[in-house]
């Protein structure tokens, strides 16, 4: 079984590349999440969401910042960077580039993440860039 820190590594490539056959090795079926973000679970409805920032910032890159680990969970508080290029929301390319904080928990079990919580402000993302 890899370690917490090896399932955040894998987890953090997925979302720098886009590469789902990572998505597909790291997350189990019936996979669950819970954000404010969006009300869409499940790891199509995931695929979707990293695709759509992927697009709207092919730069994008997550910084760790902290990780803890706890029996079944990991917890990261990372810092988000990348230059908006693509519509997101409805806004398009603005070209500006921006930093955001944020928060997962990753619950995994057998070497899969089953079930993750996400925490970052959307509202203030979406602010930054019609600034």
């Amino acid at each position: 079984m890899g370690s917490p820190v090896d399932m955040v590594e894998r987890w953090l490539q997925w979302w720098h590349t886009g590469d789902v056959a990572i998505a597909d090795a790291i997350y189990a079926d019936g996979y669950e999440r819970h954000s404010t973000d969006s009300d869409a679970s499940g790891l199509d409805a995931l695929k979707g969401l990293v695709a759509m920032y992927r697009k709207a910032f092919p730069d994008l890159r997550f910084h760790p910042d902290d990780m803890v680990s706890q029996d079944d969970r990991v917890a990261v508080r990372w810092t988000a960077t990348g230059t908006h290029r693509g519509e997101l929301s409805g806004l398009p390319a603005t070209g500006r580039s921006l930093e955001l904080p944020g928060c997962d928990i990753l619950r995994v079990r057998e070497d899969r993440i089953v079930e993750s919580w996400s925490f970052y402000d959307r509202a203030a993302l979406l602010a930054k860039l019609r600034e």
